[in-house]
């Protein structure tokens, strides 16, 4: 039998995240179009790639909700491509491209072997010390090129655990397989994505704690949030976000114990960098690269914003919504205070803007594309 949120068409909230995933494309689009065309051609199919995504995603929606009870059919086939896809890209991604991603974890990653301090590199890494740490594996493989894909692993099995209906899980998949900036992380071997699947990890491990019995659930995902924290500066305002909402929806004492053992990870794997070269991290370290971008009031603004969305949140599709749109606002802001400093065509079309930032919003819009998350077990 379907389930009772197996309804054809997308609600406010879904239009709202479609226009927004269709919107992150969008850039990606408008700036590498013109490698292969004009910038007068590369405009207007920026535009309609925006139309043509938004649309097709609201049709297939409707296709599959004329018919609930293949559903489940058409999600495992939209799961399939996605991973086929992601699994393709991994394979296929080439050694160098002029995105610097990988190349800067390898980096900072042979700087730490060879006892030297890891920032302030010409290459300037800009992730927190806890993303090179779980991408080390990889590099010591030789294979940085896979960390695109399990960052999109991860998040079908998030998505898979916090999505029961079929035609929602449709949806969520198949925004993915339709947007470019998702192709462009496998392709240029980023770890973007994957910054963003781990908080949602971290999230769906707090709401497997709130009703499960023992602490075990707590401590992971405590555990999991600190570590996830750690990798870039936006995940802490997101799970800010989160633990306002928590705050309000779950047991506190599991809510703030989780937080403070987050807090202790993420100081662990940072402070010791912190201490080895204070200076030299805040000047050329993730703080200082990331800043970059944002005017200065913006982070001041952030981090009130973020705990009034997640306070004010009903339920998780609710967080997973404003988790989105809040990504999607910062990037958009630091987009437009570069464009105003330097220019609207070095921002789009040169390299006056990393436009790889877009793909942060995106597991958080596309879950929230779904008319119901969370687990069976928990009751918002």
């Amino acid at each position: 039998m379907p389930l009772a949120t197996d309804v054809p068409r997308l609600d406010r909230t879904g239009w709202t995240c479609a226009v927004l995933l269709g919107l992150t494309g969008t850039v990606f689009v408008l700036k590498y179009g013109a490698r292969v065309a004009p910038v007068s051609a590369a405009v207007p199919l920026a535009v309609l790639f925006a139309a043509f995504y938004v649309g097709v995603l609201v049709r297939l929606r409707k296709w599959a909700g004329a018919s609930p009870g293949r559903a489940a059919y058409v999600a495992r086939g939209a799961l399939a491509v996605l991973l086929l896809v992601g699994l393709a890209e991994a394979l296929l991604a080439p050694d160098a491209t002029r995105v610097a991603r990988a190349p800067a974890v390898a980096a900072w990653l042979d700087a730490l072997a060879a006892g030297s301090f890891p920032y302030c590199l010409p290459i300037r890494p800009s992730a927190l010390p806890g993303l090179f740490f779980l991408l080390a594996p990889l590099h010591a493989l030789g294979a940085l090129a896979w960390g695109p894909f399990f960052g999109l692993a991860l998040f079908v099995f998030t998505a898979h655990r916090l999505v029961q209906s079929p035609l929602d899980r449709f949806v969520v998949f198949a925004a993915l397989v339709g947007l470019p900036s998702l192709h462009y992380e496998g392709l240029v071997q980023s770890e973007l994505f994957l910054n963003a699947a781990l908080a949602l990890g971290a999230v769906a491990l707090a709401e497997r704690a709130r009703t499960a019995p023992g602490a075990s659930w707590t401590w992971a995902a405590g555990l999991a949030a600190g570590v996830a924290a750690s990798t870039r500066m936006v995940v802490p305002l997101v799970l800010a976000l989160y633990l306002a909402h928590a705050l309000r929806h779950a047991p506190r004492g599991r809510a703030l114990g989780a937080a403070a053992l987050a807090v202790a990870v993420f100081a662990a794997l940072a402070a010791p960098f912190v201490l080895w070269d204070a200076a030299r991290f805040f000047d050329c370290g993730p703080l200082a690269v990331q800043g970059l971008y944002l005017p200065p009031a913006v982070p001041l603004v952030a981090l009130p914003a973020a705990l009034a969305l997640g306070w004010t949140a009903h339920d998780l599709r609710a967080v997973a919504a404003r988790a989105g749109a809040l990504l999607f606002a910062l990037v958009a802001v630091a987009f437009a205070w570069r464009a105003a400093g330097i220019g609207l065509p070095l921002t789009v079309w040169g390299d006056g803007f990393d436009v790889a930032y877009f793909v942060l919003p995106t597991p958080w819009l596309a879950l929230a594309l779904a008319r119901r998350v969370g687990e069976r077990h928990v009751s918002m």
